[in-house]
């Protein structure tokens, strides 16, 4: 919305009986004062009353019309503030500060057009972080956050694995397992890819809706139905067969497999076995 229309002040001086060219002085030192005081456009002229009288100068100011910043636009630019305040390296990556000031510019602009989406916004969030070439700053949607935060606390109830999706298939797959998690001893294994989660096909979803769909209450059961890697056939028979479970197979070339939740116990450091090159996917745990 327009943070204000053209408004448009007229001072004429007060003393009728000036001259001209005392009033034109006048005129131009007011126009000074507000030149200081604001970038505002000025005009001096005269008026000419009715009857041909010259009553002027006057100052005519206007103040140009501008268009505040969408939601969206004021979110990259809270992000930008946060981390030039917080980032250690003062150079930016090599950008300097004038470089990384048009990062910001970059990323305001490119969503000028698409208020409301919150997914181009949450895009140009993290175009504008990857200048920076650090992994460990990153942009997290309120989603992801929560997610996050949910697993940070502790006592969440889950299966006890860490999801990403892939770049290259685009399902979800699993980065680690907990150790003696309800995953890891159902014969989940990391690389693992998630299909389904309760009969309903996981399919172009992200890593933080299937760890949802996994969590809940203590002891209730989740079915889900997971492809092995390749290289994961022989462990997953080796676990199945420890267990005493057999999951049986389902679609896809899947493996069906039904866990009950529990309360999780996430260790603050855990190795991948599965390194998945996206610098804009999100880790989820479940």
């Amino acid at each position: 919305m327009p943070l204000g229309e053209t408004n448009v002040f007229v001072v004429v001086p007060i003393a009728p009986f000036w001259d001209r060219a005392l009033k034109r002085q006048f005129g131009a030192a007011l126009a000074s004062l507000l030149v200081v005081a604001s970038p505002l456009s000025l005009r001096l002229q005269d008026t000419t009353t009715s009857t041909g009288v010259v009553e002027g100068p006057f100052v005519e100011v206007h103040r140009p019309s501008a268009s505040a910043l969408t939601e969206e636009q004021a979110l990259v630019v809270d992000v930008w503030r946060e981390v030039n305040r917080q980032f250690v390296d003062g150079t930016f990556n090599n950008l300097g500060s004038e470089g990384w000031k048009k990062k910001k510019l970059d990323a305001v602009k490119s969503i000028a057009a698409s208020e409301g989406d919150k997914t181009a916004c949450y895009a140009a969030i993290r175009t504008m972080l990857q200048s920076l070439g650090d992994p460990y700053t990153r942009f997290l949607t309120p989603e992801q956050y929560d997610a996050l935060a949910s697993v940070a606390k502790g006592g969440t109830a889950g299966i006890g694995v860490q999801l990403q999706v892939d770049p290259n298939s685009g399902g979800v797959v699993v980065l680690s397992t907990v150790t003696n998690g309800p995953a890891a001893s159902g014969g989940v294994l990391g690389g693992d890819e998630v299909l389904e989660v309760d009969g309903d096909a996981m399919g172009g979803a992200t890593a933080e809706l299937v760890a949802a769909r996994m969590r809940g209450t203590a002891g209730t059961k989740v079915d889900l139905l997971v492809r092995h890697h390749p290289t994961n056939q022989p462990a997953a028979a080796a676990a199945a067969g420890k267990s005493g479970k057999s999951g049986s197979q389902g679609g896809a070339g899947g493996e069906r497999l039904t866990l009950t939740r529990a309360t999780v116990k996430v260790t603050p450091i855990t190795v991948s076995r599965v390194v998945v090159e996206a610098a804009d996917s999100a880790v989820a745990s479940g």
